[in-house]
């Protein structure tokens, strides 16, 4: 007979003659009988952040002795078990072997100790898992771990200041809220870069601070933008960082866009005319031409500084003041 399998697997082989017959088991998983062995393993468990390192042990041999106890030899580990069914958001990584098909030792020996890590897949989310450790007679060893997330959202997720004259100011607000059932501890919330936004409130003092269950608390931002954004699919962004023991997770973007005004105003030629003659632009085709070729709106609240032989009559022009010329828009001064 020639068996094979990807898997540990036992078998029967027999068969029959006219007088004879022959049967035996054969199996690449037995468990161990020809030593008593009624422990299960040993686990020692080390946990961080929702992260396990677990220790499993098989090296308790007693021979018989005078109270009555009798003959106890480990028999090995022979494998590591996540129940997949009632299990969620963890790894199982093999740390002293490579792999699970690693741990029954290629000379047959005992697998005297083996360590391994459960890890949390995605630390936002919580987390469970069940395992199981087995020693080659069959003991087993059943253990659980779990993870709660630090969870805090921040409504709205995205905190949008449009377009901003660059260095000025603008203020804008969100909101922290724990939607858990269970108070959580924040240790900072803090911005990615901090340059054209910062947190005004709550301050750096503040923390670290205690957001209760349902609860919420009130975060104030400022955006100051210190260059021209030109293109419209261009903007200035930041990420929203909370710090909670187990590590840095974000809450959301902060997105803006520095704009500015421009002005260009073109020259208007009144060429050579007899003197005391008087000429308007209004006699010209294209008048006084102004352009906004900037990425805000330009506002014109006076025009100044018009000196003889040149006069501007401020209660005929048209558009009258305040004159507003859109971003990348132009208008004619006629007077």
């Amino acid at each position: 007979y020639h068996l094979y399998a990807e898997t540990p697997f036992g078998a029967t082989m027999y068969g029959f003659n006219e007088f004879e017959s022959y049967y035996w088991p054969s199996a690449t998983a037995l468990n161990k009988i020809d030593q008593l062995d009624t422990l299960k393993p040993l686990l020692d468990t080390v946990a961080k952040c929702g992260d396990y390192e677990v220790t499993a042990t098989e090296r308790r041999d007693q021979a018989p002795n005078a109270a009555g106890d009798s003959t106890q030899i480990d028999s090995g580990i022979i494998a590591v078990e996540l129940d997949a069914e009632r299990s969620y958001n963890y790894d199982l990584e093999f740390i002293s072997v490579p792999d699970a098909n690693h741990i029954p030792r290629e000379d047959g020996e005992r697998r005297e100790e083996l360590v391994f890590r459960l890890k949390v897949k995605d630390k936002s989310k919580d987390a469970f898992a069940i395992y199981y450790v087995l020693d080659r007679a069959g003991n087993t060893a059943i253990d659980s771990v779990d993870y709660v997330a630090e969870l805090v959202v921040m409504q709205p997720d995205s905190v949008l200041f449009g377009k901003v004259r660059i260095n000025t100011s603008k203020v804008m607000s969100a909101k922290v809220v724990n939607p858990t059932t269970r108070d959580i501890d924040v240790q900072e919330i803090r911005l990615g870069t901090n340059r054209e936004f910062k947190i005004l409130t709550p301050d750096a003092t503040a923390f670290p601070l205690t957001i209760p269950a349902k609860g919420e608390i009130e975060i104030t931002f400022e955006y100051t933008p210190t260059k021209e954004i030109k293109k419209e699919t261009d903007f200035d962004i930041d990420t929203v960082l909370s710090k909670a023991s187990c590590g840095d997770y974000p809450l959301g973007l902060l997105i803006g866009q520095g704009v500015m005004p421009h002005i260009i105003v073109e020259d208007w030629d009144a060429k050579r005319i007899q003197s005391g003659e008087e000429k308007c632009n209004t006699d010209e085709p294209t008048s006084l031409l102004v352009k906004n070729p900037g990425t805000d709106v330009l506002t014109i609240t006076d025009i100044q500084n018009i000196a003889a032989p040149f006069e501007l009559d401020k209660t005929t022009m048209t558009p009258a003041l305040p004159i507003v010329i859109p971003a990348g828009g132009s208008i004619v001064i006629k007077t």
